[in-house]
């Protein structure tokens, strides 16, 4: 006998046939059975004895060969010799057992069925039984009992039917292969809704979602739909090696032009790698109608697209993936539509994620030879301004946190998003899905295998397990599908008794967690509080001169006291305490739970805070997880009716193991806010035992811990590689306060302690916190920023990030090309390679290098106005001109800040270069285009006179009001002021009828110097305006003493001049004789010849400005000249980007989103530098040293010292002692012997 799922029974099956009142006639080979005569009675033939093998299954067709007719299939079961049950399919009223019907089918009314090969089949194993009808999966039964031994038996019931069995020597109609299929389902989000797809009769069915554990029947099914699997996949294979899944959408969608809306499912199937050929999916909706039927949806949209196919979270997206294709298709509407269509090569292993924070959902795209992944908004199209350099995480299951901050993956790794590093990892074995909870504090993580199903939760910041419970056991042979519900729910479905149904399962994971442990039965339960009025959060500690063994509980008239071995701590009256055991204790105040404890002699606490309410209830309990260990579950309902959950694995703290994030976190606020130096240097030595474990990460306690002055704690987490600097979560950067309370030495540390974690990991994302405080850098500590801009030049691209080199660069170094690094690009994988100076025309190496400053180019907080109106616009203006809400990103602050330290080094021409060529040239030329029309239509107004030239006027007031809105929401330096000048001037001259030459004139000239101004960006005479700018502005204060000097020898010319008859003058034209007095001009004082006074006043005059001044102006442009010209490029690159900024900000608040993540707003950029300069640099690089490194050798400098002198001193006195010897020597032989007696 053949085995495993063809096993069949041969013709020796047939030998013994019992054979009643001539009925029927067996062919000669044993396979054939022909009906001969007309009976009523309906008897069956039977085979031979099956003695079934435990190992198998076994598969039976009967294949009409002549007219369809009515018949029917099946086994006689037997135990013990003794016929047991008759199991069989009736053609004519479906499975039947013991003569009750038993149809797991049902057919429509109106479908005609003609039979023409009918299949039985055993599973042994399940002790069940299924029956097919024309090659399509029928039903199953299931026996009470395992079938050992069963006979097969048939009956035709027309004269004349023949039919031939086949017991697997032919090919079945019916593929076996599905019945080792798990059929696919799919839980809608909310949990309201369960699609099926039945691989056996190849139906698809929407159920409703029972409130308890139901199995889904016909009580719940909503509607079905039979699927032509061969039609679908198209191929002409029996087998097919991949597998089935399902989608549901989130909500009701319309279906048709009247907006009747439904609930969709769609079909798709996954080919395995080896398989090419893709699959369109189905389409099915189900209508608002009572028939229980699902209807086929064709969206004009979707006509072509194949693939595998996923209803977002968002209500509105349905996007459809192939291997190299990824469709997004809008399903808000009806007609459906195709808004996007992204090609990459890495689309299969996309993953789809949501962030619950901007509501938006987002492709988590593989690049760079899969060493990063990039979130690209699915409906936008553009990607996120962060990327994870995480290899191991490519095509794992993302899901972020409700804040948007942590990104957590089926592998086990925890992201901080921003910057993309690795805070926390923990692998849980067969798990099943997870999700955020407690505000993004822990990680659920729901587990099943064969043996049983458990709930374990993580700390979601230091990846610490706190504890895992079990979950009822399933008692099934398949879990089909698993899903998290919002509201606590764990929604399960299971396949039960083989393949007979499928059943909904239902827990909540909070009330599993709530189970009090058997083995600690502790447990403290206060509800409704009333607090007193003056109760503080703190405590008062004292030591003890009588030791006591015991932890116990001291009343001393009212004050309580918690008395351990060495130690009182006197609580406050009012507060809530208890002790846990012999060594640790309980003390609950409004807003703060505190744990004590004394281990080896020393006094320890840790505190949780509630923030901005108070507690009304809580509850305090050990934890029924499979750990040996201790873990207390805090359940706390807040004034507000709010619950909270705090878990602390109790032992593992008390032995100084692990701690959690956020006890960690509170205790170090608690320090801050505390004013106690004793309670706050017993938190700081509690808090100190935790340095070496993983707490500190994406928290504020490093924050909290330098504005307490605790540097020195400080340094020693910083010499563990494993806390990983963010700001994200709080929005307080521990360099910002380190900077702002002038720790200049704690500062640096931490700056180097970033950058060598980004040297030595390749992961730019440690430079986050650093970017964030490169302005305050700039303007506290220059020389610091100027040291890290120079250990940042020319870093290289890591080898380990595999990015190659691009197809074509026809670029050369001298307009310092550079790109972004985003994946969709190749750059090279070799360090260094021949390209062309295409300015000096000779060949050279050059090297790949990056930015690695992740963000420098990010706005944050910027403010989305989505349709805009007319009043909306108005508060939009009014709240950007009155209220500072504007969040520039770091390279714009310093821009405005003019940093000269920032803008010499490369990495920041670069980045100027880039932004330069990808966005801000067009717009630049583009708002050039207007200004020059509205300078030249300004100007045809008022130098004609015919018929056009108030038209010219209108339009030149029309465009120079909307120039000056422009200018409203930009920032403000000393340029945009001459530019709003040469904006309204010529607005309120076009406003008047007949306004003034005057005002014409300088209206005219304004516009003629900011013409000029905006040409500083071309680097030809940029340069030029660079210098001449930086010139004028160092000898400002020169100026301003000429003019004082001219002041001062006008007024007494003035004076002078009116004693004098008929040549008085007025204050404006003894200026302007001054002013040519300075050009070595005195024809003014002519008249005054005879007059002795202006003659002294000439000399005067010529020798302060003409030797004096103007020598001391001369050599002052020179030196300035030489210095400036020498920096010229330095300087122009500023004022490029000052351009570049103003634009950025203008298109911001213009609502260009896709200018402000994206391709313009890269991650970090690629720029190519010659290797003859890289490798001089780096060898500069070697002799810039660290703080540490400076501090070191500064101590052996004074230890050699302090080595040598003491060798002196050594020497000095040895020698003088041996001077001292001989001359006591020498004297004592002078001295006569008999003295010496």
């Amino acid at each position: 006998m053949s085995t495993d799922l063809e096993k069949g029974a041969s013709s020796l099956f047939w030998d013994a046939f019992t054979i009643k009142d001539d009925n029927y006639i067996i062919g000669y080979d044993g396979l054939i059975l022909t009906k001969v005569i007309e009976d009523n009675n309906e008897n069956s033939v039977t085979s031979n004895k099956i003695h079934a093998d435990g190992s198998c299954r076994y598969y039976f067709e009967l294949t009409i060969e002549n007219n369809p007719g009515n018949l029917d299939f099946g086994i006689y079961a037997y135990d013990n010799d003794q016929l047991y049950k008759h199991f069989k399919y009736d053609t004519t009223i479906g499975i039947v057992s013991e003569g009750i019907p038993y149809t797991s089918i049902q057919k429509n009314s109106s479908e005609i069925v003609k039979h023409t090969i009918i299949g039985c089949g055993l599973d042994y194993n399940r002790s069940t039984i299924f029956f097919t009808d024309n090659g399509k999966y029928v039903g199953i039964i299931k026996s009470d009992e395992v079938i050992k031994t069963f006979v097969l038996s048939a009956t035709l019931k027309m004269p004349g039917m023949r039919v031939r069995l086949n017991d697997g020597k032919s090919p079945f109609a019916f593929n076996i292969d599905n019945v080792d299929k798990i059929s696919p389902v799919s839980i809608s989000l909310d949990g309201n809704y369960i699609a099926s797809f039945n691989i056996l009769n190849e139906t698809v069915s929407l159920w409703s979602r029972p409130t308890n554990s139901f199995n889904l029947d016909e009580k719940v099914l909503i509607g079905n739909c039979e699927i032509d699997i061969k039609k679908m996949i198209d191929i002409s294979q029996e087998k097919f090696d991949g597998k089935f899944g399902l989608t549901v959408s989130t909500k009701m969608l319309p279906y048709n032009y009247l907006q009747f809306k439904g609930i969709f499912i769609i079909l798709f199937y996954q080919p395995e790698e080896n398989e090419s050929e893709e699959v369109k999916p189905i389409i099915l909706y189900k209508e608002h109608k009572d028939i229980k039927r699902l209807e086929y949806s064709y969206p004009v949209c979707l006509k072509s697209v194949k693939g595998i196919a996923e209803f977002l979270v968002d209500g509105m997206t349905l996007v459809v993936k192939n291997k190299t294709t990824f469709y997004v298709v809008s399903i808000s509407s009806w007609p459906w539509t195709l808004i996007r269509k992204l090609n990459h090569v890495n689309i299969a292993e996309s993953i789809i994620t949501f962030n619950p924070s901007t509501f938006k959902s987002y492709i988590l795209l593989p690049q760079c030879s899969k060493k990063f992944l990039s979130m690209i908004n699915v409906r936008a199209g553009y990607s996120s301004p962060s990327h994870i350099i995480a290899k191991s995480c490519v095509g794992y299951k993302m899901i972020i946190s409700s804040k948007g901050d942590l990104l957590a993956f089926e592998n086990g790794s925890i992201i901080e998003r921003q910057t993309g590093l690795n805070i926390a990892r923990h692998n849980v074995a067969d798990m099943k899905d997870f999700a955020f909870v407690h505000d993004d504090r822990h990680l659920l993580k729901i587990c099943f295998n064969e043996l049983s199903m458990s709930a374990t939760l993580i700390d979601a910041r230091s990846g610490i397990k706190l504890a895992t419970v079990m979950l009822p056991k399933l008692e099934s042979d398949y879990l089909k599908h698993i899903r998290l519900i919002k509201d606590g729910r764990i929604i399960a479905v299971i396949l039960r008794s083989g393949f007979s149904s499928l059943v909904v399962e239902e827990w909540n994971w909070e009330k599993a967690f709530c189970i009090q442990s058997t083995k600690y039965l502790n447990s403290f339960t206060y509800n409704n509080i009333d607090w007193p009025d003056n109760l503080i959060n703190s405590y008062e500690i004292t030591n003890k001169s009588l030791k006591k063994k015991a932890l116990s509980i001291h009343n001393d008239k009212e004050n309580y006291s918690l008395v351990f071995s060495c130690y009182n701590v006197k609580c406050p009256t009012g507060a809530i305490f208890f002790h846990l055991d012999e060594e640790s204790a309980i003390m609950v105040t409004p807003d703060c739970i505190f744990l004590f404890w004394e281990k080896d002699g020393d006094f320890k606490c840790l505190v949780w805070l509630l923030y901005k309410s108070k507690i009304k209830a809580f509850s305090c309990q050990y934890m029924d997880h499979i750990s040996d260990t201790r873990v207390l579950q805090f359940c706390i309902t807040c004034k507000d009716n709010k619950k909270l959950y705090t878990l602390l694995p109790l032992d593992l703290v008390i032995e100084g193991q692990s701690l959690t994030a956020e006890w960690m976190q509170s205790s170090c606020h608690y320090i801050e806010q505390q004013k106690s130096n004793n309670i706050s240097q017993i938190h700081l030595l509690t808090i100190k035992q935790y340095i070496k474990c993983n707490a500190f990460n994406n928290t504020m306690a490093i924050y909290d811990l330098i504005n307490c002055n605790a540097d020195e704690i400080v340094k020693e987490i910083l010499k563990y590689d494993h806390y990983i600097p963010t700001i994200v979560c709080y929005k307080k950067n521990p360099l910002i306060k380190a900077i702002k309370m002038h720790k200049t030495s704690l500062t640096q540390q931490i700056i180097d302690y970033c950058w060598h974690q980004c040297s030595n990991k390749d992961e730019p994302g440690f430079m986050s916190v650093v970017v964030d405080v490169l302005p305050q850098l700039a303007t506290q500590y220059p020389h610091m920023l100027s040291t890290l801009l120079k250990q940042l030049t020319f870093a290289k691209i890591p080898t380990s990030w595999e990015i190659n080199k691009p197809k074509k660069d026809k670029s050369s170094y001298k307009n310092l090309w550079t790109h972004k690094l985003d994946g969709s690009i190749s750059f090279g994988i070799n360090e260094d390679y021949e390209t062309d100076d295409m300015m000096n025309g000779i060949s050279c190496l050059t090297t790949y290098c990056y930015v690695p400053l992740p963000g420098l180019c990010h706005y944050s907080n910027v403010t989305k106005l989505n349709n805009p109106n007319f009043s909306k616009l108005c508060i939009y203006i009014i709240t950007y001109l009155f209220l500072d809400v504007r969040e520039l990103s770091p390279f714009a602050k310093l821009t405005l800040l003019q940093s000269f330290e920032a803008f010499q080094s490369k990495p920041f021409e670069a980045i100027v270069t880039f932004k330069w060529n990808a966005f801000a040239r067009s717009y630049f030329l583009v708002f050039l285009f207007y200004y020059l029309a509205y300078f030249i239509l300004f100007a045809a107004a008022i130098h004609t006179n015919n018929s056009y030239s108030e038209s010219f006027m209108i339009t030149a007031y029309i465009l120079g009001v909307f120039l000056a809105i422009l200018w409203i929401i930009r920032a403000v330096n000393f340029t945009t002021y001459i530019e709003l000048i040469a904006y309204v001037l010529p607005v309120i001259a076009g406003s008047q009828i007949n306004s003034s030459p005057e005002l014409q004139s300088i209206s005219i000239l304004f516009l003629w110097i900011y013409f000029v101004a905006q040409l500083r960006v071309f680097k030809g005479i940029g340069i030029f305006i660079a210098v001449y700018t930086h010139i004028f502005i160092k000898i400002r204060w020169l100026l301003l003493l000429i003019t004082l000097i001219l002041l001062a020898f006008a007024h007494p010319l003035m004076v002078l001049s009116s004693e004098t008859p008929n040549s008085g003058m007025k204050f404006y034209q003894s200026l302007k004789n001054a002013w040519l007095m300075l050009l070595n001009d005195y024809s003014s004082l002519d008249s005054q010849t005879e007059n002795y006074l202006s003659d002294i006043l000439k000399i005067t005059f010529s020798f302060s400005t003409t030797i004096i001044i103007f020598n001391i102006l001369i050599a002052l442009m020179n030196n300035t000249y030489k210095k400036i010209y020498k920096n010229a490029r330095t300087a122009w690159v500023m004022q490029r980007a000052e351009v570049i900024v103003n634009i950025e900000i203008l298109l911001i608040h213009y609502f260009n989103r896709k200018l402000f993540y994206g391709d313009c707003f890269p991650w970090s950029i690629i720029y190519k530098a010659l290797t003859e300069e890289v490798d001089e640099w780096s060898k500069e690089k070697g002799n810039i040293q660290t703080t540490d490194e400076v501090t070191n050798e500064m101590k052996n400098e004074i230890n050699k010292i302090k080595g040598e002198i003491n060798k002196m001193m050594t020497e000095k006195m040895t020698h003088e002692l041996n001077e001292l010897r001989k001359f006591i020597s020498a004297e004592l032989q002078k001295i006569p012997a008999k003295e010496k007696l």
